[in-house]
């Protein structure tokens, strides 16, 4: 009888001594430096993949072998052009400058039996040997929901390419959404995470501002009287965003300000605006309409429509009721 090592000995003498190894991910250094999307860092090819999402950009989809993006809107979503033509090669913080209290963590290789039933478009999307990473996204409207989105991604050669993405989100991909271009890519069914193993790394936490406490958001939350009523700026300046609020749904949206004259040391942000406003690039006066505010009640039922407003002077975030106090006072001047 042939030893259980048989196969193995002729593999050795075939391949010359050695068996090829499974390529591994080196370390991730979320201040490394990278040359272009997958350069030798997995985190590179998420920062693309998360510049594509996030800003309309279907050619940093295709940089990582995702081709067929389509983009919503014909007008770039940032003036800040380095997001936009080198995205592996900015901070997380730049690249997700809205974030609060977002965790990522590397999850290793994927244990494909959490695949069991899962649907995906394409099904070469699930097979191989794909490595995970973890985004963990609180909600700021509903305390204690935490949207959890696994990125998964396959290491060809020197570089990476993104495969596919799931997410907790309840709906995700349906309705309006299923039309949304990284749905291509979504899979259905994947058994989820309920919690972070003692494996997984922590790769990056966004930083906390000052003046934060337990709730992962300090801002304010204006419900809006009436249906079409627009949302307004309280400050005039440039808008220099108008991207997506997440990574896993094109239902919301950012508006990013940044304050002109004595207000210039400011920088306004309003969440839940819809993208029928000026773009990225255009000046608008206080009082100037943003756009109209999008509808919540699919997710969340009875919330309508609300506005969410952020406000920040020389960097640090300050109660945005101080402003709109200022600006009522000299109006009545």
């Amino acid at each position: 009888m042939l030893r259980a090592g048989w196969l193995t000995a002729l593999l050795l003498a075939l391949l010359g001594g050695s068996l090829p190894a499974r390529a591994q991910p080196l370390p991730i250094d979320p201040a490394a430096r990278c040359e272009r999307p997958g350069g030798g860092s997995i985190l590179c090819a998420l920062k693309t993949y998360l510049a594509c999402v996030l800003y309309d950009a279907p050619a940093l989809c295709s940089a990582v072998k995702l081709e067929g993006a389509v983009a919503r809107d014909n007008v770039p979503d940032t003036v800040d052009t380095e997001v936009l033509n080198a995205p592996w090669d900015v901070s997380l913080e730049r690249l997700m400058p809205e974030g609060f209290a977002l965790h990522l963590y590397d999850a290793g290789l994927v244990d494909l039996n959490r695949f069991d039933g899962a649907v995906a478009r394409n099904p070469s999307d699930i097979g191989g040997f794909l490595h995970e990473l973890v985004l963990d996204v609180p909600e700021p409207n509903v305390n204690g929901l935490v949207y959890r989105m696994s990125f998964f991604l396959l290491r060809v050669g020197d570089a990476w390419q993104m495969k596919s993405w799931t997410t907790t989100r309840a709906g995700a991909c349906e309705g309006a959404a299923a039309a949304w271009s990284p749905c291509r890519w979504f899979v259905r069914g994947v058994r989820p995470r309920d919690v972070i193993a003692a494996k997984d790394k922590l790769v990056w936490a966004s930083p906390r501002l000052p003046g934060h406490d337990d709730y992962p958001q300090q801002g304010l939350d204006l419900k809006l009287g009436m249906p079409n009523q627009p949302v307004t700026a309280f400050i005039a300046g440039t808008i220099l965003r108008r991207v997506l609020k997440y990574p896993d749904t094109p239902l919301y949206d950012w508006v990013v300000i940044q304050g002109e004259g004595a207000r210039s040391n400011m920088t306004m942000k309003l969440a839940m605006v819809g993208r029928d406003g000026p773009p990225a690039g255009a000046r608008v006066d206080a009082a100037a309409p943003l756009g109209r505010p999008e509808w919540l009640d699919a997710e969340h039922p009875g919330a309508g429509k609300f506005v969410h407003i952020e406000l920040l002077r020389d960097g640090q975030q300050i109660d945005p009721r101080t402003v709109m106090r200022e600006r009522k006072q000299e109006s009545a001047q």
